[in-house]
């Protein structure tokens, strides 16, 4: 049938992680409210399991996490072939980044999170 499209809606696909679990609660829902299927990870080993294996369009990671530093998520994602080019976008209560960040990430964006200006940022990032 002419104009009839039976495929199922693609949305973009995003890695949130954050060991913070109210924090991940909320990106959560809110990305998802705003049309996203969203991942979620509450260390770093599940990150980079998750980003092997969901292959996500954005992955959105907080830096001060216990157990893996947002900064070893960011450096093995961006070494790995299979997740080097994914978009990271960074979100985290530190003033400063550490300087190996800056080329291994995208975006940064301190917490308190302003969630109109998160989703701009998505947009951004996502691949066209």
């Amino acid at each position: 049938m002419p104009g009839l499209n039976l495929s199922p809606e693609v949305k973009p696909s995003i890695l949130v992680v954050d060991d913070e679990p109210d924090a991940l609660g909320a990106l959560e829902i809110l990305l998802e409210l705003r049309g996203y299927a969203v991942i979620t990870a509450t260390d770093g080993a599940d990150a980079l399991k998750a980003a092997l294996l969901r292959k996500p369009q954005v992955i959105i990671t907080d830096i001060t996490m216990l157990t893996m530093s947002g900064v070893e998520v960011c450096t093995q994602l961006k070494s790995n072939p299979a997740t080097a080019d994914s978009p990271i976008i960074v979100c985290s209560g530190v003033r400063r980044l550490p300087p190996e960040l800056d080329k291994l990430i995208d975006r940064f964006l301190q917490k308190p999170i302003d969630f109109d200006e998160l989703d701009r940022v998505i947009q951004e990032c996502l691949p066209s």
